[in-house]
């Protein structure tokens, strides 16, 4: 005659055995998780791929597994695993906000701005506070000549988070490519307001004046930028340069500094 054993809550010795092997599962996943974690932000790239997929096996319905997975794919330039990967994972979660912005970022990489609009737009509808998702976009639509979208897009973010500099940082970078320089000196003014050592605005702000013929101001700030950042990649074209201005040399439109 069988007997049949229960647990405190009335459970039967298979349903115990199910969730204490579920549990082990978890957990076994868990560390897994973390060590592929630890992998791929050491740019172990290939290595984490090994124990997202072991992780996976252990459970399947656990989204950080897949984007991590996905994140290692899109470092190795494995973009169709990666976006394969997501997909899957929206499956599981559709309405998961760091899913689309993912995907968003594999149509980046592959050079389909027009694309990973829509995604992009669809992380921000489920996530308004994603500000690399909106930052994202904005580049998208630079990408895709829409600039106007593109300076819409770094001004609302500027107005709603003040202390991002990445915003300003692209929208000033743009005024410089579309040759409003004095708007961009204005936008690389507000954000030295915030980081006064922030090298990069320094040094655009000297290349606006430039620009524009303010050459002692320029001269300015080209100073303060080598003060700063006196061993910076841009030091020896900004020495260059003030040694032109110095000795009144004229200089063409194409030897002038770019944002770097």
């Amino acid at each position: 005659m069988a007997f049949l054993i229960e647990g405190n809550r009335g459970e039967s010795v298979e349903e115990l055995l199910i969730k204490n092997s579920t549990a082990e599962g978890v957990k076994k996943s868990y560390k897994l998780l973390v060590k592929a974690d630890a992998l791929r932000l050491n740019k172990m790239f290939q290595e984490s791929i090994k124990h997202y997929l072991n992780a996976l096996m252990l459970e399947r319905n656990n989204i950080q597994i897949y984007i991590g997975l996905a994140q290692s794919y899109l470092f190795l330039d494995n973009i169709d695993k990666a976006i394969e990967t997501l997909e899957k994972a929206k499956n599981i979660e559709p309405n998961n906000a760091e899913i689309p912005f993912e995907i968003g970022k594999c149509f980046m990489r592959m050079g389909l701005p027009c694309v990973a609009i829509v995604s992009l737009k669809e992380a921000i509808l489920l996530d308004k506070n994603n500000i690399e998702a909106q930052l994202q976009l904005g580049v998208a639509h630079e990408l895709m000549e829409e600039y106007d979208l593109a300076l819409m897009v770094y001004q609302r973010i500027m107005e709603k988070h003040p202390s991002y500099l990445k915003a300003y940082q692209h929208k000033a970078a743009l005024l410089v490519e579309l040759k409003k320089y004095n708007e961009a000196a204005g936008v690389f003014t507000s954000l030295l307001k915030i980081n006064p050592q922030y090298y990069k605005a320094i040094l655009g702000i000297g290349i606006c004046f430039d620009k524009m013929g303010k050459t002692s101001s320029a001269i300015r700030y080209y100073k303060r930028f080598l003060e700063v950042k006196p061993n910076s990649k841009n030091a020896p074209d900004v020495i260059a340069r003030l040694e032109q201005i110095k000795k009144n040399r004229s200089t063409s439109e194409n030897n002038f500094l770019k944002l770097a």
